[in-house]
């Protein structure tokens, strides 16, 4: 690729000298680390206000002690998951490259610094899982180049259960229930998982739910987003199963879940909601939001963080956990006071204005010129 317009190899230089990376400590003082990308997980509430036979998502909704909660901006809708999985794991934004970085910035022989890295420097066991085949998105390569120290994929994971041809996330998680209670009492994990149980598409004629929700409004005029908000129903119930079982062991455990990118449904729904509600659903960006949220088994740092975009997230999340920073996790800290969000499409400033990401390279010169040097 080229450089960026104003590349300055020397700024870059100063930049990182400005943000040394934190002191660290013990890896028995650190918790173990689990990460979910799940697949099209989103919050369709943001378009406007729905009835549903049963709530959509009881336990990500609720009051739960410890658990903290926002929304990011995605630089992919309905798909190109891998864009997001760079996003978060690098602290790159997609803004500079505007492509799929996994097959066109990540080559073997490299070493890139990313969170993987950065774990695995302060003694953690790095883990990543995927319900799905190897082949997609080149990720044996870009795992192992990112430095993960073992994969698993479909073929790897015991008594996997499925729904409309996916792996379901409870049944993956399992898998991560064994990886822990196969750990050396001293090791400590990080597991970065990605699901596959909400994969588009959404016309699965045999799909079978334990809870199928309704739409009471409109009850089948829309198939695909019943369906859809099925599924995203039973990743609320798995996700607290996960917490559960966390919250029965000694060891502290951290967990953050966040969604990849939200779904292709019937435009007709997203316009009907969002009309019914005032219009509030129409705001620039609006379909690029994905929830995250960060529950532990021990008491999580205060962050004020609601909006902010998945480049940031792996500092948020760190930060949250109580977990030293890095020198680049810093600078993506202060970077953020003054642009909340940086993806493909947008750009946030800190007095709430949504700018066009194209119309922002020379505001965001330093920042593209260390993605580059990066």
């Amino acid at each position: 690729m080229d450089a960026p317009d104003g590349y300055d190899a020397e700024m870059v230089s100063e930049t990182a000298e400005r943000f040394p990376s934190e002191e660290t400590g013990a890896l028995s003082e650190y918790p173990n680390v689990i990460v979910i990308m799940n697949e099209a997980l989103s919050d369709l509430s943001i378009y406007g206000e729905f009835a549903t036979n049963i709530p959509v998502f009881p336990f990500l909704d609720s009051d739960e002690e410890n658990m903290r909660k926002g929304y990011a901006y995605s630089s992919v809708f309905a798909g190109n998951t891998a864009v997001s999985e760079y996003e978060f794991l690098t602290g790159d934004s997609n803004a500079l490259f505007q492509t799929m970085p996994y097959a066109t910035m990540i080559k073997s022989g490299t070493n890139p610094q990313t969170l993987v890295s950065g774990l695995r420097e302060l003694g953690y066991t790095a883990i990543a899982m995927h319900s799905y085949y190897n082949s997609a998105y080149r990720r044996t390569t870009v795992y192992d180049v990112l430095g993960f120290d073992r994969m698993l994929f479909i073929d790897d994971m015991e008594e996997l259960e499925y729904l409309r041809g996916f792996a379901t996330d409870a049944s993956q998680y399992r898998t991560i229930y064994r990886l822990f209670e196969q750990k050396e009492e001293a090791e400590r994990l990080f597991i970065f998982n990605v699901t596959m149980q909400n994969h588009g598409d959404y016309d699965f004629d045999a799909a079978e739910f334990a809870e199928p929700v309704v739409l009471t409004q409109y009850p089948g005029e829309y198939e695909k987003a019943e369906q859809y908000l099925s599924c995203v129903h039973e990743s609320d119930r798995a996700f607290q199963e996960l917490t559960e079982y966390f919250s029965n062991v000694s060891e502290p455990t951290v967990i953050l879940m966040f969604g990849d990118h939200q779904p292709g449904l019937e435009e007709s729904f997203y316009e009907r909601v969002a009309e019914s509600s005032g219009g509030g659903g129409t705001q620039e960006g609006i379909q690029y939001l994905v929830p995250y949220i960060i529950w532990a088994n021990y008491e999580l740092e205060d962050i004020s963080c609601e909006l902010t975009s998945l480049n940031y997230l792996q500092t948020i999340f760190m930060k949250a956990a109580g977990l030293p920073l890095t020198g680049y996790q810093q600078y993506l800290l202060e970077l953020q006071k003054e642009y909340p969000v940086i993806s493909s499409h947008y750009v946030v400033q800190a007095d709430g204005r949504i700018l066009q990401t194209q119309n922002c390279g020379d505001e965001l010169s330093e920042y593209f010129s260390v993605m580059y040097s990066h």
